[in-house]
């Protein structure tokens, strides 16, 4: 059967790139972020220049720097880091950058190291424009106020020499022209040494992201917008007495609603900020401003702080409702769908990279072996993706709705349906459980066996028991179901799994056990998943559902018309 869904090499290849970029902003960026190293995103944009360069010796195609910076970028909500919106900006800008330049001049030298020049120097950019936006035009007196005092006191070249700007730009230059030199270097050597490298090494972590739990909603993300442009707009266009005190209502309303915005003003390095900034207005603005009036730039500094807390804690909160699922549907939706699949297939993808990753000392000890070993894995992982896009067809069917709209009895008479046309199904169906009227829990029905064993309760089964809302998780039922998923999907020709949710996105119940089936065989599966997390359970796993039914209705016509739809889907695999 023809693939009308073939993804051109060039995303692939791409996806290679990001997935390697997100793993060494990860690892890297985690051991960096652990030892307090200054200029962390510096380095990390200087690996990433590195990789780049050593790849391009070897994959001459144009166009993959900056799909790979936006694969990597999409990819960095999994990041440990809370705040999202700068690093993707800056990712994607870096890779747009290091492809201009490659392809203005050319993959040699100077188109390296001119690529790696911009790339590097975009993180000065962007911290300028940062605190430009942040704290308003204000910072950029008191940075004025400086150079002319220095140069008052000790002359121009003095001004010159510390000028902080410049010295800021120079290092960037530096470090971009030190990526350039390593990463043409290594290139070389990696076409000279083509190790062959072994699957075996390749394994499975559990790295994803703990699904946030936080209520999405977009109304409050319109007015996060609002807020956003309002504030900024009469933070220099009104006075003092109007626009603080509507900044300072819509704080306390972010630090209400998001509670992750609180643990912010709980670290002293925001306090203390605050302070540094209050004492250098009051001085650079105030004492050395034209003013000559200390009060003046003491009220400056505070007009800066209240303006720069007001948009970080937006944009932290912006971050957070960006990730609702509503949002990606609508962006991955028809002509994104290419790009929704590499970024779904990165997304599975992106853990085994991690496993064979080199750790960061063994990285930093052996940084010229490592960073070749690593990019010589690059034709393995094409090849993973290749083959992981091309089983996405017809391999999970998922039946959907919310709680209580009768999924699990939908299945139920499909499997009755499946059983007259003589096709074997296994897996795992839930049952709910009630006393006295009242929900008490819900049993595991293993199909095959036609056995129930009890799987959540009220109360807690032993101390091993996993935890969720008010409800317990029979540990042993769990690890009971998982030998059930993996033996059945040896012996029959279709899955059942009810259902795929919450415990399953945070790496726990059936959650590996999918996994290991997804990369080990082709059974065609079927899966039962809330609506609410129905992009989030794609995306998680990289597959591409090939049915997704919404409409239950349990008359015979609807049984009859999706069990003959799924029926004719599995003869694919015959």
């Amino acid at each position: 059967m023809k693939d009308n869904n073939t993804m051109p090499v060039k995303w692939m290849k791409a996806a290679v790139i990001g997935c390697l970029w997100a793993s060494s902003e990860i690892l890297i960026g985690s051991f960096l972020h652990n030892l307090k190293i200054p200029f962390r995103g510096s380095i990390l944009t200087g690996i990433a220049i590195i990789l780049m360069i050593t790849i391009a010796h070897t994959w001459r195609e144009k166009g993959l720097f900056w799909r790979a910076g936006i694969v990597c970028a999409l990819m960095k909500p999994l990041s440990p880091s809370a705040v999202i919106l700068g690093p993707m900006i800056a990712i994607i800008t870096e890779g747009i950058l290091f492809e201009t330049a490659t392809r203005t001049f050319g993959r040699n030298y100077f188109g390296f190291i001119f690529g790696a020049l911009l790339a590097m120097s975009w993180n000065f950019a962007q911290s300028i424009l940062s605190y430009l936006i942040t704290f308003g035009g204000k910072i950029f007196d008191m940075y004025s106020n400086y150079l002319i005092y220095i140069e008052s006191l000790l002359g121009t070249a003095a001004k010159i020499a510390l000028n902080p700007l410049l010295i800021y730009l120079l290092i960037h230059v530096v470090m971009g022209l030190i990526a350039a030199i390593a990463g043409i270097i290594i290139g070389k050597k990696s076409i000279l040494k083509k190790d062959i490298f072994s699957p075996n090494l390749v394994k499975v972590v559990p790295f994803f992201q703990k699904r946030n739990e936080m209520s999405y909603s977009i109304f409050n993300l319109f007015l996060i917008f609002i807020f956003i442009i309002s504030s900024l707009t009469l933070s220099v266009y009104s006075p003092r007495y109007f626009w603080m005190p509507f900044c300072i209502s819509g704080l306390v309303i972010l630090i209400w609603r998001y509670k992750f915005v609180m643990q912010r003003l709980k670290k002293i390095k925001f306090w203390l900020s605050i302070i540094i900034i209050t004492l250098f207005s009051s001085v650079l603005l105030g004492w050395l401003g034209v003013q000559n009036n200390i009060i003046f730039g003491l009220l400056a500094g505070i007009d800066m702080n209240v303006r720069a807390a007001c948009l970080i804690f937006s944009f932290a909160a912006l971050s957070a409702e960006l990730k609702n699922p509503v949002i990606e549907n609508i962006f991955f939706r028809s002509r994104f769908r290419q790009l929704s699949i590499i970024v779904d297939t990165s997304v599975f993808t992106l853990p085994y990279i991690i496993s064979s990753f080199p750790n960061p000392k063994y990285l930093f000890k052996n940084f010229s072996s490592a960073i070749v070993e690593t990019v010589n894995q690059s034709e393995y992982w094409l090849q993973f993706i290749d083959n992981k896009i091309k089983n996405k067809k017809n391999v999970v069917i998922i039946i959907t709705g919310e709680v209580g709209t009768g999924k699990t009895s939908f299945l139920k008479k499909l499997i009755v349906r499946f059983e007259e046309q003589n096709i074997k199904t296994g897996g795992l169906l839930s049952k709910r459980i009630y006393q006295n009227e009242k929900l008490e829990g819900y049993d595991l029905f293993s199909i095959k066996q036609n056995k129930y064993v009890p799987l959540i309760r009220e109360k807690c089964f032993s101390e091993n028991d996993l935890s969720l809302g008010s409800y317990y998780f029979n540990s042993e039922t769990i690890n009971i179901g998982n030998k059930i998923l993996l033996e059945d999907s040896k012996l029959s020709d279709i899955l059942i799994i009810d259902e795929i949710g919450p415990l399953e996105l945070n790496n726990n119940g059936w959650a590996n056990t999918i996994t290991t089936i997804l990369t080990s065989t082709k059974i065609p599966m079927i899966w039962i998943v809330r609506t609410s997390l129905l992009h989030e359970v794609q995306r998680k796993w990289g597959i591409q559902a090939s049915l997704v039914i919404n409409e239950i209705k349990n008359d015979e016509k609807n049984i009859e018309f999706y069990a003959d739809k799924i029926i004719q889907q599995l003869k694919c695999y015959e």
